[in-house]
C-alpha cells in the first residue's frame, strides 16, 4: 500500500498536526499517537503557527523527540496550517487531526478502512470529551457532537464532520480544494470545506472505531470567547454558501432539539446546567455573529464611499 518517492518509501498516511503555542497538549498528542503501535506506514506533521519563540523551541523539541517533521509559518490560522502540511505531506491519505486530541487504539486503522472501497470519501470518528470533570468542555463536546455527526445522521444539510478528526485521500483533497483561509481563526473553516465535498458528491463515512479524546479544559470566559469565535465563523460559511448560490434554513425545532439533548440519558442535575450552558453558547453566538456581519456591512460601505470618492 506505499509507493516510492524522491525521499524513499512513502507512506499509506500523512497524520497532520496545526498547532500553537501549546507545546504540553501537543507531547500527549503525539505519545498517544506513538502508544497506538500501528503497523500502517505513515509520518507525522507539527505544522507550528507563529508560536512564540520560547514555545516554539519546546514544539520543536517534542516534535524531534517523536519522529515528527516540523514545519513552521507565521500565525496564519489552522486552515491554512492544515494546507501548508497537506501541500507537505507525502502519504496517499491525509489525516487531520488537532494538538489537543489524543486518538485511541486501532484509530489509524478504522480510518484506513473506510478508504479501502474507494477514494471520493470524506470520513471521520467519534470525539470523545477527554476533560469530563469540566463542564464547559462538556458542553460544547455536546454541541460539536448536535451539530456534527447527530446533524449528519438525521440527514439536515448541516451537518459536518469536524476538522480535528478528519480524513481524506490526497486526489480528493486536489480535486475538491484546500481549507478556505480567508477563515483566520478556528470555527467555520472544516463546515465550509464539509459543504463542498457534499456538493460534489463524497461519500461521508463515520468510522466508529476511529475515536480521539479532546482535551479542552475551559472556563466561563475562554467558554464565551470560543462560541463567539463560531458566531463569526458562522457568518463566513453563510457569506460562502451564499457566494455558490446555496441557502441554509435551520428551523426553530432543531435549536429546541439542541437545549433537549443533554437530557438524553443524563440525570437531572446533570442535564440541567449542560442545557443552560448550551442556551448560553447560543446567545454568544449570536453576539459573534453581529459582530461579524457588523465589520462586513461596514467593510462594504467603507469601500463602496471610497469607489464614490475615487470616480469624484
Amino acid at each position: 500500500m506505499s509507493e516510492k518517492d524522491g525521499g524513499g518509501i512513502a507512506p499509506m498516511a500523512s497524520i497532520i498536526i496545526p498547532t500553537r503555542s501549546r507545546p504540553r497538549k501537543l507531547r500527549l498528542c503525539l505519545a498517544a499517537l506513538s502508544r497506538n503501535g500501528d503497523i500502517i506506514p505513515k509520518e507525522v506533521l507539527v505544522i507550528d503557527d507563529g508560536s512564540p519563540r520560547k514555545l516554539s523551541a519546546e514544539i520543536d523539541s517534542f516534535a524531534s523527540a517523536a519522529g515528527a517533521r516540523l514545519l513552521r509559518q507565521p500565525g496564519a490560522g489552522p486552515a491554512a496550517a492544515r494546507n501548508r502540511g497537506a501541500a507537505e505531506a507525502r502519504g496517499r491519505l491525509l489525516i487531520f487531526l488537532d494538538d489537543d486530541c489524543q486518538p485511541q487504539a486501532g484509530w489509524l486503522e478504522a480510518i484506513v478502512r473506510e478508504f479501502e472501497s474507494g477514494d471520493a470519501i470524506l470520513a471521520g470518528g467519534p470525539i470523545l470529551n477527554g476533560a469530563k470533570a469540566n463542564l464547559f468542555a462538556e458542553a460544547t463536546q455536546l454541541l460539536v457532537d448536535y451539530v456534527s455527526h447527530v446533524s449528519i445522521n438525521a440527514g439536515l444539510a448541516w451537518g459536518f464532520l469536524p476538522s480535528c478528526n478528519l480524513a481524506i485521500s490526497r486526489e480528493s483533497f486536489d480535486r475538491l480544494g484546500r481549507f478556505d483561509e480567508s477563515f483566520s481563526f478556528a470555527g467555520g473553516e472544516d463546515r465550509e470545506f464539509f459543504a463542498r465535498a457534499l456538493r460534489q458528491g463524497f461519500e461521508i463515512r463515520f468510522a466508529k472505531e476511529a475515536a480521539v479524546f479532546h482535551f479542552h479544559e475551559m472556563n466561563l470566559a475562554t467558554y464565551l470567547q470560543q462560541h463567539i469565535r463560531y458566531g463569526r465563523g458562522a457568518v463566513l460559511y453563510r457569506q460562502r454558501l451564499a457566494a455558490r448560490h446555496d441557502t441554509l434554513h435551520v428551523p426553530l425545532r432543531w435549536y429546541i432539539g439542541l437545549l433537549k439533548y443533554p437530557f438524553d440519558g443524563r440525570k437531572l442535575a446533570q442535564a440541567v446546567p449542560l442545557a443552560l450552558l448550551l442556551a448560553l453558547a447560543q446567545f454568544a453566538t449570536g453576539v459573534g455573529a453581529a459582530r461579524q456581519a457588523a465589520g462586513w456591512i461596514r467593510y462594504r460601505i467603507e469601500n463602496a464611499m471610497r469607489s464614490l470618492f475615487d470616480r469624484n
